[in-house]
């Protein structure tokens, strides 16, 4: 050899051990790989299997007896009453009102016929906003002396007779005016 030196070394330098080296394991990196070409084919028939064995017929038991129950006799339904008739809707009746001729109230009268005393209201009767008698509604008179009268009774709106009391009046023409002597308190007629 020239120009080197070769040593060949027997044992190993003095010091301390080397540690092992580390191995790293290989690893395998995948490497794509392109996938054939592939048609798409038909599934394969399936696999004959041996046929079954023959079925065993066994002669069918007599049949069971049914027992059917009789039809129910149908129901008879009375013929019922027809519904009743609606009623129409009526207002509830509003309670009787009550109406006071006072003392000393004038009622005014027109005389028919002098000798039988016949009359009707020249006005109407009206007490506290209620017209009580109408204009020309029938009127009692009774004489009272000579020349002197006195007014009985009158009929109402609603058809009644009302008696009263008055002063005796003096009778001067046709139209004659009647002071009420009492009080007196009517309470309307219902039909």
């Amino acid at each position: 050899m020239a120009g080197g030196l070769a040593l060949r070394l027997a044992e190993p330098p003095p010091g301390p051990k080397p540690e092992p080296a580390l191995q790293v394991p290989e690893i395998a990196v995948p490497v794509p790989v392109p996938a054939p070409a592939v048609r798409w084919k038909a599934a394969p028939p399936p696999e004959v299997v041996a046929s079954a064995p023959p079925a065993v017929y066994t002669t069918p038991a007599a049949p069971l007896p049914v027992k059917r129950k009789p039809f129910p006799e149908p129901v008879r339904v009375a013929k019922a009453d027809p519904p009743p008739k609606p009623v129409p809707y009526q207002e509830p009746p509003s309670p009787a009102r009550h109406v006071t001729l006072e003392t000393g109230m004038t009622i005014t009268v027109r005389l028919e016929r002098k000798d039988v005393l016949q009359g009707i209201l020249e006005q109407p009767v009206i007490a506290e906003g209620l017209e009580v008698a109408e204009r020309g509604a029938k009127v009692s008179v009774r004489a009272e002396g000579e020349n002197r009268v006195r007014l009985l009774s009158f009929q109402s709106a609603d058809g009644q007779r009302i008696d009263i009391s008055t002063d005796p009046t003096a009778v001067d023409g046709d139209v004659v005016r009647f002071r009420l002597a009492a009080r007196r308190t009517i309470t309307e007629r219902r039909l």
